[in-house]
């Protein structure tokens, strides 16, 4: 059991490695002529070590990469709408200046 125990972590955690220090989706999408057997030989390797890990690691994993995705995107929003908001105001406030000035 233990054994079992250490081996998954083990493959969790080599997969969480080649998941996070691959390139960028879609940066593969184009094939490159000049491509180098080995080149292709260690991402097959490394495409292989992927497919070891149990499908619900992998669904775990992406699952995380999901959550820190919309936690960025949130995240910037939230900064967005605070710039947004403060700049309102102070328009806002110049108006309401020069309508007392105007009276």
């Amino acid at each position: 059991m233990w054994k079992r125990a250490t081996d998954q972590e083990r493959k969790t955690n080599e997969f969480q490695s080649i998941a996070w220090n691959s390139p960028a989706i879609g940066n593969d999408d184009i094939v490159n002529s000049e491509e180098r057997p080995e080149e292709l030989e260690k991402k097959s390797h490394q495409f292989s070590k992927v497919l070891e890990v149990p499908k619900e690691e992998r669904d775990r994993v992406q699952r995380m990469q999901v959550i820190d995705r919309a936690a960025a995107a949130i995240a910037a929003t939230r900064g967005y709408d605070t710039q947004f908001s403060s700049d309102y105001l102070k328009v806002r406030g110049q108006r309401d200046e020069e309508k007392k000035e105007a009276r």
